[in-house]
């Protein structure tokens, strides 16, 4: 699917980074804002793919948080449309708190009740010393309000 540039459509492509090391050990451990990793090798293969795919879409700006993994991954798909990629810091990752570095399994050991709550309800109960998802939309959606009002009419990602 193609679509045509300067319509008065504006859309924006929520693109996730590649994956790290921590995200492909068994289990995988929660990396949140604090563990800055960079991509893996498999990370890159996945950040070269989408470049790869996002040629056919009118695709004017290329935005991601200031995580590393972030980084490489926008600076992959902007280079690939001859764009730059900016560091929108309100963007990061999630804050995961206490659960930072931690697998699921471990979390459940060392704090099911925390652990039930987030669970039941993760937009409501927070990461143990960290963010519920309704946190992150607080933070994220009036950023993303700005640069859709910004870049009205244009693609984003």
């Amino acid at each position: 699917m193609v679509l045509a540039a300067g319509t008065d459509v504006t859309w924006l492509y929520l693109i996730r980074h590649g994956a790290t090391e921590a995200n492909e050990r068994v289990p995988y451990i929660l990396q949140g804002n604090g563990i800055d990793l960079p991509l893996s090798a498999a990370g890159e293969k996945q950040a070269d793919a989408v470049a790869g795919f996002l040629p056919q879409f009118p695709i004017r700006h290329v935005y991601s948080s200031g995580m590393l993994r972030a980084r490489q991954t926008a600076g992959k798909i902007a280079r690939r449309l001859n764009l730059d990629s900016a560091v929108v810091p309100e963007l990061h990752e999630c804050d995961v708190g206490q659960w930072e570095g931690l697998d699921w399994g471990t979390i459940r050991e060392r704090h099911p009740r925390e652990h039930a709550l987030f669970v039941e309800n993760p937009a409501e109960n927070p990461y143990l010393g960290g963010e519920s998802y309704g946190d992150v939309l607080k933070r994220v959606r009036p950023v993303l309000e700005r640069l859709l009002s910004a870049h009205a009419g244009e693609s984003i990602a």
